[in-house]
């Protein structure tokens, strides 16, 4: 209430005081293309298998049902990115940059 009342002189009411709302993200965008076959090869490397978190072959079926479009995995491949990246970043000790530049390169196409 007290950051509301601190910009009150500087938006409208109707902004300050409306209803919550949720962040929207392009998944769509970011999940398909060669943007999906960039995820998909991040999370097929050596070092992300090697964890043995999930099966290869899984993973592979996951993908391949994404781009026929027989199952939305939208979700699911989004929650194995963001696992496989912060596992890099806390885990294996990469540098919060790297991870950020390499997120980046995967949604920007």
């Amino acid at each position: 209430m007290i950051l509301k009342q601190a910009v009150e002189d500087l938006l409208p009411r109707s902004i300050i005081y409306r209803k919550k709302m949720g962040f929207p993200t392009p998944w769509e965008y970011w999940l398909a293309g060669p943007q999906l076959d960039d995820i998909e090869r991040m999370l097929l490397e050596p070092r992300s298998t090697e964890r043995q978190l999930f099966r290869p072959q899984a993973l592979k079926r996951i993908f391949g049902e994404h781009r026929a479009g027989s199952r939305d995995h939208a979700t699911r491949i989004w929650r194995l990115l963001n696992l496989e990246l912060w596992q890099r970043v806390f885990l294996d000790g990469e540098p919060h940059e790297t991870v950020r530049t390499s997120q980046a390169a995967a949604m920007s196409g």
